[in-house]
């Protein structure tokens, strides 16, 4: 029969009883939306997916003058400065998911350019222009398709549509003004290289044919703007004439008006990734010669991989810059979220009880100043969370709403009098995990997953999560494609349908454990199987999951509860709040993993073969030969401080035997595992 190791359990830890409700005091400090302030980096922007940094553009800025720039985090001057600056005017900033790509060209259009732009007496009063192209909005519209030429239609109608509107938005000109001096002025202007550009070779044979030429708007300049106004319907009715013609618009307008200033007018484009790779391949062929005759300032927000399986051209004639995003950490933003929250707190008071209100500021600025500065509070919560600003600020929410322990009571009822306060830094550490749950659950709107779990095939597959978060980080950035990952997990012995849920489950928003390049969620085998060539990628967070979460003692003793296992073999009545028996079920739950671990892999080469195993895995170790060996580290390590700080010898007698015969239990089984690895690998 199969029970989570909770239900085997019969106590666990005290559950905090809170004095007022916390959620709304959480959920403000670590909003999610883009309206609080934005965070400023503090270490300088590094050499990240292959993209060097120029050092020269740190901390440097020329004739656009930027208010308070000496205030910018290093990574902000950096992407400031190289956007000013850039020989390219078309730019990619290259960041992973969640890092803070989209928030930062918020702040730059929001904050940044209206401040260069006041600073310049000589630019129009109707500066800036920022043009914001977000697929997750405009890219609605867009049909789902595998015909290239109605991708681009559709594509080449939601682009012009979003520039149409924003150029007529900003009032720079009326429409006989655009159809009568502006027309004048590119003519003259281009009327050696007119051939380069569908809507001026059109404009010309059609002002010759329809009687509208310059020489006309003298005799009759009604008629001939009326004519004139004609000819230009006809030029945005098609795709191909429209955006070469918006394109030479937004060029007299930044030449105009804008002094041709990079600042003034400026091109978004957001949430590409989303996208299917039909959709990114079209947006290249429309961008790339659109950034060129505009002279506009183009940003893409992509993902590394997007860009180099879709962007990246090293021969093109039209040179681009590529901009590696490395702004504040989330352990940084949520730092700076709690410093903003103690130095301001007035607006919260309405949340929270005011009887109380000054403890728990006391009790925050506890946590802030001395347990939240530990490294085990970093090494978690950057475990858990990756790069992913999002996922922070969400997993910053459990530090002040959880169930494990009240910020307002953490000077009232001390564990340790002689410490003075209730609260240690293991108790912000489950905090993290549990969150405002008694006990982990794995929910779909927790950002924690439990890889040693999927949900619809419970007591089987406790180890196939790792295997593929580990196949992934093997294979580097360029990923795995689904076709190889089915192969291979095959092979230990794992179902297609299996294998698909555990990737569905670790791409989820909430997790983003990894992400794949097309396909947003397999919602049946057969798009599993349709869709081979879809590449799946490690995230940070799906990183630290594999390098470290998954043999952290912390971790694994939060996650285990929550994971269904055969009565029979743990037996009921465990004190899940006593040491000695939570440790042994830690041991009796990483055993059960190895017997399956030496299981799977013995399926696996012989169905594979060996070469096979260390070419997908880089290594012959077992994963939970590692678990085995860092778990009893840990385990060494709290027992001996733990009986270190006994007071009563006969209590410290009974933990000495304890810790002795525990950790030859794990010294026989790691031993066990080694000899299995010389056995099957030799």
């Amino acid at each position: 029969m199969l029970s989570t190791l909770k239900d085997l359990c019969s106590t666990f830890p005290k559950v905090s009883v809170q004095q007022s409700p916390l959620d709304n005091v959480a959920a403000h400090i670590f909003d999610t939306s883009n309206e609080y302030r934005f965070v400023h980096s503090h270490c300088p922007p590094q050499e990240r997916y292959g993209i060097r940094i120029n050092q020269a553009l740190i901390q440097t800025h020329y004739n656009y003058i930027v208010p308070n720039f000496e205030n910018l985090g290093p990574n902000e001057q950096y992407l400031i400065n190289k956007i000013l600056y850039s020989p390219s005017n078309l730019i990619y900033i290259i960041g992973g998911i969640g890092v803070g790509k989209t928030r930062f060209t918020q702040f730059l259009i929001d904050e940044v350019l209206p401040g260069i732009i006041e600073q310049d007496q000589s630019l129009h009063e109707k500066c800036p222009c920022s043009i914001y192209y977000d697929f997750l909005e405009d890219g609605n519209v867009l049909p789902v398709s595998d015909d290239s030429s109605t991708i681009r239609e559709a594509l080449l109608d939601s682009f012009c549509d979003r520039i149409e509107a924003e150029l007529y938005a900003h009032n720079f000109f009326d429409l006989d003004e655009e159809v009568g001096l502006i027309w004048d002025l590119l003519l003259e202007e281009y009327k050696n290289d007119y051939k380069k550009h569908v809507a001026l070779a059109y404009l010309i044979k059609e002002l010759r044919n329809n009687g509208a030429e310059h020489k006309e708007l003298a005799k009759d300049y009604p008629s001939t703007i009326e004519r004139r106004k004609n000819i230009r319907q006809r030029i945005i009715s098609h795709q191909g004439r429209r955006i070469s013609y918006l394109a030479l618009l937004l060029k007299y307008a930044r030449q105009k008006y804008f002094n041709s200033n990079p600042a003034g007018l400026l091109l978004v484009i957001d949430n590409v990734d989303r996208e299917p790779s039909l959709v990114q391949q079209e947006l290249k062929q429309i961008i790339k010669p659109f950034a060129r005759v505009s002279g506009a300032r183009t940003v893409v927000n992509a993902r590394h991989t997007t860009y180099y399986q879709q962007f990246f051209d090293d021969g093109s004639s039209d040179p681009v810059d590529v901009i590696p995003y490395c702004g504040a950490s989330p352990y940084e933003i949520i730092s700076e979220r709690i410093d903003d929250f103690l130095g301001d707190n007035i607006k919260y008071k309405e949340f929270y009880n005011p009887n109380t209100f000054p403890q728990l500021i006391e009790g925050i600025r506890f946590i802030r100043h001395v347990l939240l500065t530990t490294d085990s509070f970093t090494n978690l919560f950057s475990n858990i969370c990756g790069r992913s600003v999002r996922k922070g600020l969400l997993l910053g929410q459990h530090i002040i709403n959880n169930s494990v322990y009240d910020p307002s009571k953490i000077f009232d009822h001390p564990t340790n009098p002689q410490d003075g306060v209730a609260v240690k830094i293991g108790d912000v550490l489950r905090a993290l995990l549990v969150g405002t749950d008694a006990i982990f659950r794995a929910s779909p709107s927790h950002v924690t997953d439990n890889i040693f779990s999927v949900s619809s095939y419970p007591g089987i597959g406790y180890l196939v999560k790792l295997r593929i978060l580990n196949l992934l980080c093997c294979s580097g950035e360029m990923g795995v494609s689904v076709r190889r990952v089915n192969h291979i997990l095959s092979g230990f012995g794992y179902s297609m349908e299996m294998i698909c849920s555990a990737i569905n489950e670790m791409k989820s928003e909430n997790k983003r454990l990894i992400w794949s390049d097309a396909v947003q969620t397999f919602f049946k085998e057969e798009e599993f199987v349709n869709y081979g060539s879809t590449h799946l990628f490690l995230s940070s967070s799906g990183n630290g999951h594999t390098k470290n979460l998954f043999a952290d003692i912390t971790y694994i003793q939060e996650v285990m509860l929550d994971t269904k296992v055969e009565e029979s073999d743990f037996g009921k009545g465990w004190r899940y709040d006593k040491l000695e028996d939570r440790f042994e079920l830690i041991f009796k739950f990483l055993t059960m993993l190895s017997e399956f671990d030496q299981d799977e892999v013995e399926n696996f080469v012989a169905n594979n073969g060996v070469n096979e195993y260390y070419s997908s895995f880089g290594d012959k170790d077992l994963i939970t030969k590692i678990m085995m060996i860092n778990v009893k580290e840990s385990v060494e390590k709290i027992l001996g401080s733990v009986v270190k700080n006994e007071r009563k010898v006969e209590r410290e007698g009974e933990l000495q035997f304890f810790k002795l015969d525990h950790l030859s239990k794990y010294e026989s089984r790691i031993v066990t595992l080694k000899n299995f690895e010389e056995e099957i690998f030799r």
